[in-house]
């Protein structure tokens, strides 16, 4: 990422040292120009974050429903914590996305839009595959704004900022399209099996539990999302050199994770929790507690393997 007027690197001996009169104004005027660019950039972000929530909220008027009056009139919380995950994923996706180049501030700008709407195209994809694909056989935005289901709320908002980490690494570095298509193919896929994984570990019916409103439910199954968004935004960064290589280091990493989810929550139950039935707690007891202390040890391997496998 470049920045069109240089940023100045100045040494603590240059900061000692006195300049002449004519440096030290042209030092004064670079830095302020550089400030100004950075300024006006940072409010282009703003714009595209307000663009996205306005978006939103014109789709869910043409649902027919008000997304101001459910948080306000309505106090929905299962519409706030949607709209707040929606938030996070919306700054998750364009950062590390933006391309700035060119040595004018017109140019940096039109190219920080164009890059920046790329990947809120993409993420506006992945979200409406998330409600498809993730939750099948259940309608998340009826669950949130009609029942106030803040379950479902919960899961699908780390769902969404799961995709918004695996979109920001495919933008990242410039690539065709199509191979951009077809790593967004392999990235959301990666994310549903190890999603999948997860629910084939818990002997009960995750969508089911959500459905019903089971928060301890959610934070499971939405922490084991937001593991694999994490695992694979590591897995899918950088610059592709060998498609068939490639595909295969990211296949052997995706399966290292999934073992290592099935562990943690092995490791959850028999030793952490001392024996403590882990599915008891979660569909009987509805302790969301455990629910949220487990969603935490998924995230945290996540970071662990992706620190360590990087």
């Amino acid at each position: 990422m470049q920045y069109l007027p240089a940023k100045l690197k100045l040494t603590s001996m240059d900061l000692l040292t006195p300049l002449p009169h004519g440096d030290k104004d042209l030092a004064t005027s670079e830095l302020s120009l550089d400030g100004l660019y950075r300024t006006a950039l940072c409010l282009e972000a703003f714009c595209l974050i307000y663009v996205a929530i306005l978006f939103r909220a014109l789709l869910a008027r043409f649902r027919g429903d008000d997304q101001l009056k459910l948080l306000t009139v309505n106090d929905h919380q299962a519409a706030a914590i949607d709209l707040c995950a929606y938030l996070f994923a919306i700054v998750f996706t364009l950062l590390d996305s933006f391309k700035i180049e060119g040595e004018s501030l017109l140019r940096q700008s039109s190219e920080m839009a164009y890059s920046g709407l790329t990947a809120l195209l993409c993420f506006g994809i992945g979200q409406l595959l998330i409600d498809i694909v993730f939750f099948w056989g259940l309608n998340p935005v009826k669950e949130i704004n009609q029942n106030n289901n803040i379950a479902v709320a919960t899961a699908r908002g780390a769902a969404l900022i799961a995709v918004s980490l695996m979109v920001r690494s495919l933008i990242a570095h410039p690539q065709p399209w199509e191979e951009l298509m077809i790593w967004g193919t392999v990235g959301l896929s990666a994310v549903l099996i190890l999603g999948f994984i997860f629910q084939l570990v818990t002997p009960y019916d995750d969508l089911e539990e959500i459905r019903q409103g089971n928060l301890a439910a959610a934070f499971p199954l939405g922490g084991a999302w937001l593991a694999a968004g994490f695992t694979v935004e590591t897995a899918l960064f950088g610059e592709s050199v060998n498609l068939v290589d490639d595909l295969i280091a990211v296949g052997l990493y995706l399966l290292f994770a999934s073992l290592a989810l099935i562990l943690i929550r092995l490791i959850c139950q028999k030793i952490i929790l001392r024996g403590v039935d882990l599915n008891h707690e979660i569909t009987q007891d509805r302790n969301y507690g455990v629910g949220l202390f487990e969603a935490t040890l998924y995230i945290s391997l996540a970071e662990i393997t992706s620190y360590f496998l990087s």
